[in-house]
């Protein structure tokens, strides 16, 4: 008798074996990002300043979620010549529509727009896609695609391929003709922007111009090129044609008059957005010294035991800290390396403070499993924890009060106020084994304060909650935990997971009991 997961495979390949796939015949040609800037308005409005700091590049954080949004927009407008982009998740929401209507824009009027997109989280049909992808100008390519292209069929994709479809593109990239980029931790989409009317989160990018930014336009071509990479003529079973790139284009035209009856842009907003960045030319202080790493995309091949080259990065970043390291991850799942490091980071006497999701502020309940159970040997080791508390965001991404809850979504660390890195990369497994990953490290000590003091703000006891062990306890593998915060200006001390359901306690604390699946996390 045949055991059961073989009849459920079979199953499932005769249920995919109807199923329309894509088509490896396409035409993929290979392109390379833009290599003369001084051609561009942007280019020219920093020659001047790449000259009398060579080597450096201007840098300036994005910790708004809403001026990080029209930044975005305002470049696209800027753009003479080039618009890369690259994101996990591109949501087609009204922040998503926003972009995509400059970048067709754009290309309107010349510009070369080159679109890669992981095929996980896709929003648009793939018959959408190859039409947008008929503009003469506009590129578009899907990173490791589902093999059958019905939504329904990826639940059994998943048992047939799971190593390869378990591997994911997470790097977040925008640049524009080579000169300006945009890089961190968020993605395309209104809960990214502090637009969701439910559930935001409190994220951070970083905009850089001159030879670090094209670093980063360059780390572009490899995935572009790649064929793991499947242009979006690929996907649907026939090929659309003008008619349909036209109905794209009236579509996409009345969803944005809706959303500008419901919210009207604002251009003032979306310079004043871009401004910062812009004044750098000027500034002395925000030109820095960047190393930008990112992972190859072959570490998203089927099979592939490829060691990260962030994970280097970040060892050696920590390791030459002499007096404090702050660290926002928000899917934070310490292997057993970095929870030797941080215990002899602490044990040295470097301050070591780390800020990730509280169980009522994660959106992935797993990876906070997978983090609990290593809580009290951290704390043992003397290592602060503190937990983020879903607290309400308005509008701007600015804090309570408001109309939605927050949640952490940044990656960032600081190392001795001094220096700064800023990426995609959680402190997980997935990214040290499945997803590719980017990241910046920038030597600048102002824009370190800068970041120094959003960390100290997200980590303050209105906004955190401090873990502790129970006063008096001596045995720190048993001690009861405690979480230390305040409550409308009271002073809190709590024996449980805070703001947390019953259910998803218990559901935590089941998983807490299952063998470690660090892999699937």
């Amino acid at each position: 008798m045949r055991r059961p997961a073989t009849l459920l495979l079979a199953a499932s390949a005769l249920a995919l074996a109807g199923c329309a796939t894509w088509r490896a015949d396409a035409p993929r040609p290979e392109s390379r990002s833009w290599e003369r800037p001084q051609d561009t308005a942007l280019g020219r409005h920093f020659a001047a300043a790449e000259a009398l700091h060579p080597g450096l590049s201007a840098a300036v954080l994005l910790g708004d979620s809403a001026q990080a949004l029209d930044a975005h927009l305002a470049l696209a407008d800027a753009a003479e010549r080039s618009i890369d982009l690259q994101y996990y998740i591109y949501r087609a929401d009204g922040s998503g529509l926003r972009l995509l209507e400059r970048l067709v824009a754009a290309a309107d009027r010349g510009v070369r727009v080159r679109i890669l997109v992981d095929d996980v989280n896709l929003d648009a049909t793939d018959f959408d896609l190859a039409a947008l992808d008929l503009h003469p100008l506009i590129e578009i390519r899907v990173f490791n695609p589902f093999a059958w292209r019905p939504r329904w069929s990826r639940s059994l994709q998943g048992l047939t391929d799971f190593d390869r479809l378990n591997r994911r593109l997470h790097n977040k990239m925008f640049a524009v003709d080579g000169q300006v980029v945009m890089l961190g931790g968020r993605n395309i989409g209104d809960e990214y922007s502090g637009l969701h009317p439910e559930a935001n989160f409190s994220d951070l990018e970083v905009a850089l111009s001159g030879p670090g930014a094209r670093d980063v336009a360059r780390g572009f071509d490899p995935f572009w090129n790649d064929t793991l990479s499947v242009p979006a003529a690929a996907l649907p079973s026939r090929a659309p044609g003008d008619a349909d790139l036209q109905r794209v284009r009236a579509g996409l035209r009345q969803r944005l008059a809706a959303l500008e009856t419901a919210r009207p842009r604002d251009p003032v907003a979306e310079r004043a957005a871009l401004a910062p960045l812009l004044a750098t030319a000027q500034d002395a202080g925000a030109w820095s010294r960047t190393h930008y790493l990112q992972d190859p995309p072959g570490k998203a091949r089927r099979g592939a035991r490829l060691d990260s080259p962030l994970v280097l990065q970040l060892q050696t970043l920590m390791e030459q800290a002499q007096r404090e390291i702050l660290v926002e991850s928000s899917y934070l799942v310490p292997g057993r390396a970095l929870r030797e490091q941080l215990g002899t980071l602490a044990a040295r006497g470097v301050a070591v403070r780390v800020l990730t999701n509280s169980l009522a502020a994660t959106d992935v309940a797993m990876v906070h499993s997978g983090y609990a159970r290593h809580r009290r040997g951290l704390l043992a080791m003397g290592v602060a924890l503190h937990e983020f508390r879903p607290f309400r965001l308005d509008a701007s991404g600015a804090g309570p009060p408001g109309s939605s809850r927050a949640s952490l979504h940044s990656k960032a660390l600081v190392v001795d106020r001094r220096r700064v890195w800023i990426g995609s990369f959680n402190l997980d497994p997935r990214s040290i084994r499945l997803n590719t990953e980017n990241g910046v490290l920038i030597e600048n000590p102002r824009l370190a304060a800068e970041l120094t003091a959003r960390v100290l703000d997200d980590t303050s006891p209105a906004k955190s909650w401090k873990l502790e062990f129970a006063a008096g306890c001596a045995d720190t593998r048993r001690c009861p935990l405690r979480w230390r915060g305040t409550v409308d200006g009271v002073e809190r001390v709590l024996d449980r997971e805070p703001e947390a359901s019953l259910a998803r306690r218990a559901m935590v604390r089941f998983m807490r009991l299952l063998p470690p699946a660090d892999t699937f996390l």
